[in-house]
């Protein structure tokens, strides 16, 4: 007998079994699930790469304006030094905006650090 007839032979003899309405149900919330975790799932990493983008930009901003920020402290160190071996004095505003300058530079190496740190969550 061939192997195939045989096959068909014995596929026919085996009793089929018909869902009950139950089973059907359970089928059918089981493919609402896997549609749903699936939905989830992939607006969770959509989410997740959308973050990592803007951390991303947010991080070669701050890294852009963390050089200007040097550069005026550096010029602004620089201002004291001259007015001081010219016997001056600067205004109280000039010195308050160094001071704002050292703040910002140090607020903004903390800021990038933080960023670094948030990469190694993902």
């Amino acid at each position: 007998m061939n192997l195939k007839k045989e096959i068909f032979e014995r596929i026919s003899t085996i009793e089929k079994v018909e869902l009950s309405e139950t089973k059907k149900i359970e089928l059918a919330l089981k493919d609402d699930f896997d549609t749903v975790f699936n939905k989830a799932n992939d607006d969770n990493a959509k989410i997740g790469t959308t973050l990592i983008d803007n951390l991303s930009k947010a991080e070669t901003n701050y890294k852009q304006n963390l050089q200007v920020l040097q550069n005026a402290k550096k010029i602004g160190d620089e201002l004291v030094s001259k007015a001081k071996d010219l016997g001056l004095d600067l205004p109280q505003t000039d010195l308050n905006r160094i001071k704002t300058i050292d703040m910002m530079v140090k607020e903004t190496q903390g800021i990038l650090a933080k960023l670094s740190q948030m990469y190694s969550i993902f």
